[in-house]
């Protein structure tokens, strides 16, 4: 990580991935199942990652977590297959994909082209965590439905806590600062 050139590709904005919400009254959230891991490394990238153990010398085949551009090498993949869709009736955050739309009927439009996508990159979703057609869904910590937009009750519990003790305090100030965007 320490000698490797940093991918300048831009992160989600998550106060505008929210916002795109508005208004919407059905929504379906999918999540990538150990999304990283479904993007394949070419075999001139896997020596970069490269690593010693007792075993022997090993490399990745799939993207790891923890590399310094792993995350923008993912959104870039994202913004690649849901391209034409996104700000339209589609958000990703990373792995978290949600699908957005005034009505019934255009959303199950919607589900269609977004999933055809997936399936044509062959990627896959975290069945458990998907939540199709609902009214109201909870995403980056918040909550939305068609009334609006309101940030998650158990995620502002950590500006009325008081640390107690020193290492308490990077836990709440990590809070704080993810709860004010």
């Amino acid at each position: 990580n320490d000698v490797t050139e940093s991918d300048a590709y831009p992160m989600s904005d998550l106060n505008k991935t929210i916002r795109q919400m508005r208004g919407a009254k059905m929504f379906s959230v999918f999540d990538l199942k150990s999304g990283y891991w479904q993007v394949p490394l070419s075999t001139d990238a896997r020596k970069y990652t490269a690593y010693c153990t007792r075993r022997g010398l090993f490399q990745f085949r799939v993207l790891p977590f923890g590399l310094k551009n792993s995350p923008m090498t993912f959104v870039r993949l994202m913004n690649e297959v849901l391209r034409g869709y996104l700000d339209e009736f589609v958000q990703v955050y990373l792995d978290d994909i949600v699908i957005f739309s005034k009505n019934e009927y255009d959303h199950h439009t919607h589900l269609d082209k977004v999933l055809e996508r997936l399936m044509r990159f062959g990627l896959t979703c975290h069945t458990k965590k998907c939540r199709i057609g609902t009214s109201k869904i909870s995403f980056l910590g918040h909550i939305v439905d068609a009334e609006g937009i309101e940030k998650q009750p158990e995620k502002l519990d950590c500006i009325n806590c008081r640390p107690v003790t020193i290492t308490q305090c990077p836990r709440v100030l990590s809070e704080t600062d993810f709860t004010a965007q």
